[in-house]
């Protein structure tokens, strides 16, 4: 299944990747990004927003506690971790109840990726935090101050782009940085 959202709070579903469906959903906010964990769909977006659907059609809105617009959203080790706008974390075991964890960072958080036992943010000015537990937070030293936009992992790395078009790729062992550039292929 593929979901998608984005503005007015539209969600668009496909089974196959051609067809789609949109669906309505109780907020008028932008939603920036979708994670699914056992058997609970979340998608987080502007002005706080929080959105939970056991099958990608019927949503319910739940209180964020921020107001601050939330980017993007992992699940792992049975726990949803939601980043945002001034360094914003929540955290919530069930999709529907969140706390606020500090980052210990003022910078717009705008990904997050869980991989390898590890939910790993990137942000503006470098800004790269890892936790093991979504709970405590450790910053690294990215060895840049390019905006870090979205963060996926493969290849036991983790894989970070920059707004300036660039990419980044750290190992996963331990999170050794300074970060490599990634020669980019036209």
């Amino acid at each position: 299944m593929f979901l998608a959202g984005g503005s007015g709070g539209k969600v668009v579903k496909s089974t196959d990747g051609i067809n789609w469906s949109e669906y309505a959903t109780p907020t008028s906010a932008w939603l920036y990004g979708m994670e699914y964990g056992v058997g609970l769909f979340v998608a987080v977006g502007g002005a706080g927003t929080i959105l939970t659907s056991p099958d990608g059609e019927v949503w319910t809105e739940h209180d964020s506690g921020v107001s601050d617009d939330l980017s993007s959203v992992a699940y792992g080790n049975l726990l949803y971790v939601a980043v945002g706008k001034n360094g914003v974390i929540l955290v919530s075991r069930d999709g529907t109840t969140w706390m606020s964890k500090d980052s210990g960072v003022t910078a717009n958080l705008s990904g997050i990726h869980f991989a390898y036992g590890h939910f790993v943010i990137v942000g503006d000015g470098g800004a790269i935090l890892y936790s093991g537990d979504g709970a405590e937070w450790t910053r690294l030293e990215s060895g840049t101050s390019t905006n870090l936009v979205e963060i996926t992992a493969s290849n036991y790395s983790f894989i970070a782009v920059g707004a300036s078009q660039q990419i980044y790729q750290a190992p996963a062992d331990g999170m050794n940085l300074p970060l490599m550039i990634v020669p980019v292929v036209n």
